[in-house]
């Protein structure tokens, strides 16, 4: 029997009630991952590790050095079997399946309404990985990689001094991602290919994302970085002037993130209103320069003020443009969010 896929959803935990039955190296594996989501957390049993003992001392966690009782499990929003014990652990899960609270066995894949996944936590970003219950290591070892190679290419664009999408936005990207599922993305500016990883990593299973970049040293960069993520397949990279791949691209998308040379924001703005549909999202990021968009001509240094008067003009189509509905946003440096509300001029 093919066994089941199970749906990636992230919750809330910080109000809700925890307990973890049993004392031993899982059990307090478990519970350090939890804590970093929240500390609403009960543990249950006769002997503990020294671990969890230090974090009740510490106020961190609630422990209770008994056996477990039906009346623990009242207020409980989720519990975890971890014990040796498989009749207590399969009589946990038969009060919880009663009462109608998410349970995990530990020892039981069969007994889970959940499983407790790999998680890699960067700054605001959340990644939790599954092998369904069946293959840990292979989960394991997929999360590693993942992990590595953030950190990996933060660090080197960080150190090269290269444009990566900042922390705000990140953030952004992955809550917008998370509630609109779009299947197709038009990134206008790859860089090395980071935010183009990250929207893979935190967009629908079939995504599609087609990208452009224009700079020679960083195209190669970028391709590596795919092929090291094994997303080459997901991602569409075309090189080149985005001016003129804007004009010979078909069909429309979902999303459209850009990201590139503010300057020339609006000049493709017509081409992109073409690739966008009724009910797609334009992103377009940096639109503040550093404060300079909301200060007088005069006080901009002379040579900017080009790029600050081309970005405000954008900004003045955006909001006056009656495709669009355009709120801007004080995300990092700015950015501006506006949605395709007719399919044409009337």
């Amino acid at each position: 029997m093919k066994n089941k896929r199970y749906f990636p959803l992230y919750v809330d935990l910080s109000d809700k009630n925890i307990v973890v039955v049993g004392g031993g190296t899982i059990a307090t594996r478990r519970v350090k991952a939890l804590l970093l989501f929240t500390r609403n957390i009960t543990v249950i049993a006769p002997k503990m590790t020294a671990d969890l003992w230090e974090l009740g001392k510490l106020g961190k966690i609630q422990i209770q050095p008994r056996p477990v009782k039906k009346s623990d499990f009242s207020m409980a929003y989720m519990v975890l079997a971890v014990t040796n014990n498989s009749e207590l652990n399969e009589e946990i899960y038969r009060i919880c399946k009663e009462e109608g609270i998410y349970v995990n066995v530990a020892s039981d894949k069969n007994l889970c309404d959940f499983y407790f996944p790999g998680i890699c936590l960067k700054d605001d970003i959340v990644v939790g990985i599954t092998a369904s219950g069946v293959n840990h290591k292979k989960a394991k070892a997929v999360r590693e990689k993942m992990q590595a190679l953030l950190e990996e290419l933060e660090k080197e664009a960080l150190a090269g001094r290269v444009p990566i999408i900042r922390k705000e936005m990140q953030s952004f990207l992955k809550m917008f991602l998370a509630a609109t599922r779009p299947m197709k993305i038009l990134e206008v500016g790859t860089a090395v290919g980071f935010s183009t990883l990250l929207m893979c990593e935190y967009g629908p299973e079939n995504l599609k994302i087609t990208t452009i970049e224009n700079y020679e040293k960083r195209i190669p960069i970028a391709r590596e970085n795919f092929r090291k993520a094994g997303r080459e397949s997901q991602i569409e990279f075309l090189t080149g002037d985005a001016g003129e791949i804007l004009k010979e691209l078909t069909g429309t998308y979902d999303l459209i993130f850009m990201d590139a040379a503010k300057g020339q924001y609006m000049n493709w703005l017509p081409d992109v209103l073409q690739l966008m549909h009724k009910g797609s999202v334009l992103v377009s990021d940096n639109v503040l320069q550093e404060g300079d968009i909301i200060e007088s001509h005069y006080l901009v240094e002379r040579r900017n003020r080009t790029i600050y008067k081309r970005m405000r003009q954008y900004l003045y189509e955006l909001k006056h443009n009656p495709l669009l509905e355009t709120s801007i946003l004080p995300l990092g440096d700015g950015a501006s969010i506006s949605v395709k509300k007719e399919e044409s001029y009337a």
